[in-house]
């Protein structure tokens, strides 16, 4: 059988050889980080969804469970329930799982299409193949401009959609003092898990990665 048209079986879906390489490969660029991701993205959906075919439709989940997110988190700070820093975090976890989702369901192919042609043309130029990146800042010169165009669109992008779900304030932060907004969704990390049990954390973890 030719290397190419291998396949490995997985809950009764065929993953082919590149698939299984770019699961198990880490890379650290920005593009590469969601090209690893959306190969995950793919295989979790045909795992939970082996007939659904509408990518959309897990952009829509995500927007919905968001509101829930926000919603819940006001009400429980409220009451006194929730700290300033853990709603920080929960507040901000409900958009990533949105911008993530909108990204790797490709609502933001139109915009990195011409970044994306040129960085596969330099993969090309490299002798590398598109499941293949440089670790961050080991690459080319011209790939790792291009990579921080890239990341600034995916930045653009999630500061756009704080904003859409109303939190201004911190996407005010997040233009203005990126660092400031790292510690606090860093101390909104640190107090919820502080709170809960290892059990529970292990959940967390399982659900995240």
């Amino acid at each position: 059988m030719n290397d190419s048209t291998k396949t490995s079986q997985t809950n009764e879906i065929q993953l082919s050889e590149p698939e299984l390489q770019a699961l198990s490969t880490l890379a650290f660029s920005s593009r590469a980080r969601y090209k690893f991701r959306e190969q995950m993205h793919k295989l979790e959906h045909r795992i939970k969804n082996p007939t659904k075919t509408d990518s959309i439709l897990s952009s829509l989940e995500a927007e919905a469970t968001a509101r829930i997110w926000l919603e819940a988190a006001d009400a429980a700070e409220n009451a006194g329930e929730m700290s300033p820093s853990h709603r920080f975090l929960m507040r901000v976890s409900a958009i990533e799982q949105v911008h993530n989702n909108r990204v790797l369901d490709g609502i933001y192919d139109k915009d990195l299409a011409a970044i994306t042609i040129r960085m596969d043309a330099i993969l090309q130029r490299e002798g590398l193949d598109e499941e293949e990146w440089w670790p961050k800042g080991e690459g080319p010169a011209d790939w790792e401009e291009l990579d921080d165009q890239y990341s600034q669109i995916l930045y653009t992008k999630f500061e756009d959609t704080l904003r859409e779900f109303g939190l201004n304030d911190i996407a005010d932060l997040y233009h203005t003092d990126r660092d400031a907004f790292n510690s606090s969704r860093e101390e909104g990390r640190r107090s919820y898990f502080e709170s809960i049990s290892e059990q529970e954390k292990l959940i967390t973890l399982q659900q995240q990665y």
